[in-house]
């Protein structure tokens, strides 16, 4: 992985930043990978932005956000991250509306690198960095930063209940209890479909709580 590889021959910026914690805010993007026409553009110039977490990168220039995969705890990743120094890349796309974010590549001093996006920032005063060089003969391949902490007991936890509860159905169910097709057999499918959809909703509705709060405090 190197900044050329992930952004093939169009031109990149980079911006020297330091990792100053986590954040959450929201990230307009496309869900359509065709190129936007003029006319589509006008269409979805005010995309619906989605609550995402973020790496806050701060510069002498100003601060920047690198908005993450939703289901990683932007707080986890920046205590282990806090306080490295690396560039941010990113591509300006000059065919989508100026609002939406593009994908961004953070290369840190010890060569990890985490993916995500971010905003070009043309309307909003974000720093933008300078136009970044072509690497030299001896550039050195990247690694990504990990192992990732996926397990956010505020968000997970709850959510494991309806799980659990559908496993045990199903485990009921392997027992031959009900077996003469009374209520209670009814009520063990009915556990084993619902009791992991509920799980899920649980979850995703504590991950935007999760994020709501978040994005208050910074």
């Amino acid at each position: 992985m190197t900044p050329e590889s992930a952004f093939g021959d169009s031109p990149a910026r980079r911006l020297r930043v330091r990792i100053a914690g986590g954040a959450a805010g929201p990230c307009a993007t496309s869900s359509d990978p065709r190129p936007a026409s003029r006319s589509r553009r006008k269409e979805c110039s005010e995309p619906k932005s989605r609550l995402s977490p973020a790496l806050r990168l701060s510069s002498p220039e100003g601060s920047r956000d690198l908005f993450i995969d939703r289901c990683l705890d932007p707080q986890a990743l920046a205590d282990v991250l806090e306080g490295r120094a690396g560039w941010l890349y990113w591509t300006p796309a000059a065919e989508q509306p100026s609002n939406w974010c593009v994908a961004a590549l953070l290369v840190l001093d010890d060569d990890r690198y985490v993916c995500g996006l971010t905003s070009p920032g043309s309307d909003a005063g974000l720093p933008q960095g300078e136009p970044a060089e072509p690497p030299g003969p001896g550039a050195r391949a990247l690694r990504a930063v990990g192992p990732y902490a996926l397990w956010q007991p505020a968000v997970h936890g709850p959510g494991m209940y309806g799980f659990g509860l559908g496993f045990l159905a199903v485990c009921l169910i392997v027992a031959g209890v009900g077996h003469d097709g009374g209520p209670l057999l009814g009520t063990c499918f009915v556990t084993a479909v619902a009791g992991p959809l509920a799980g899920l909703v649980t979850i995703l509705y504590r991950r935007t709580v999760f994020l709501r709060r978040l994005a208050r405090r910074t």
